[in-house]
């Protein structure tokens, strides 16, 4: 598993830098492929380190990845695996009104604050059909942000891609792994005024969509691993696990749902 080490002592290593250099921690997408080597991908973030130190300097902050206690303007925290709440299917979105539109205005804050990129109500301990988006993960793009609410992705397209998730229910990089996501989608949902709309998405917004739909179906990134991503951080989800302390919680998604995810998983 040396390369699989590999891998994620260079993904907490580019956590260290500016969002334009390092993977987003919040809905916590790598755009760093394993096909990339070590030594060119550091030297385009302009990060020199030795191979003997890069252990020390990569692993001397492990709390990195923990969740702020408290975001500013806000009393919601990040909810954390094995919260039912993320295994649940979340209900859908009735009321359209400014109760609404405040509280998906505070998740997007949340998302900022988190450095992220993506986050649905079950991360922040609500059960409904929402979740907000912004694909460039900046808060000067305002045009690129998105509230969906009620989603459904009615087309996947049979290409896919592979690509490095993590997520803040997971504490981002301590969780990270491998997924595979339609290459484009078709989707459906209802904007933070009522109003319906349908979307042809591709690339990078395509796979941040999947992210965050799966939220709301009660389906974490890590049910897509392959058996060795899953093991490999197996230790960090005994800890989330003791952590959550609570004897309700959900460990494994149904294996009868897993089957049925599109695309295939990489079981």
């Amino acid at each position: 598993k040396s390369g699989r080490n590999a891998m994620m002592t260079l993904n907490r290593m580019m956590s260290l830098l500016p969002l334009s250099y390092r993977f987003i921690r919040g809905a916590a997408f790598a755009p760093i492929s394993r096909s990339m080597s070590f030594t060119h991908t550091i030297q385009n973030a302009k990060l020199y380190l030795t191979e003997s130190t890069a252990g020390s300097a990569l692993y001397m902050s492990d709390d990195r990845f923990i969740n702020p206690t408290k975001f500013v303007g806000s009393d919601m925290t990040i909810t954390e695996y094995p919260n039912p709440v993320l295994r649940t299917k979340a209900a859908d979105i009735t009321d359209f009104d400014e109760k609404l539109n405040s509280l998906c205005e505070e998740m997007m804050s949340i998302m900022y604050q988190a450095d992220g990129v993506g986050l649905a109500a079950p991360q922040v301990d609500l059960g409904i059909q929402l979740f907000v988006y912004n694909p460039l993960g900046e808060k000067l793009r305002k045009s690129q942000e998105r509230i969906v609410c009620n989603p459904k992705i009615l087309e996947y397209s049979a290409e896919t891609d592979v690509e490095e998730e993590g997520c803040l229910s997971s504490r981002s990089g301590y969780c990270a792994g491998m997924v595979r996501r339609s290459k484009e989608i078709f989707v459906e949902y209802t904007d933070v005024k009522g109003q319906k709309t349908r979307r042809r998405l591709k690339g990078f917004e395509a796979r941040v969509f999947q992210h965050e739909y799966d939220h709301t179906q009660g389906v974490l990134h890590l049910d897509r691993f392959s058996e060795e991503d899953r093991d490999y951080i197996q230790p960090e989800l005994d800890k989330l696990t003791a952590d959550y302390g609570a004897t309700d919680g959900i460990l494994e998604l149904a294996e009868s749902v897993r089957n049925a995810l599109q695309p295939p998983t990489l079981r």
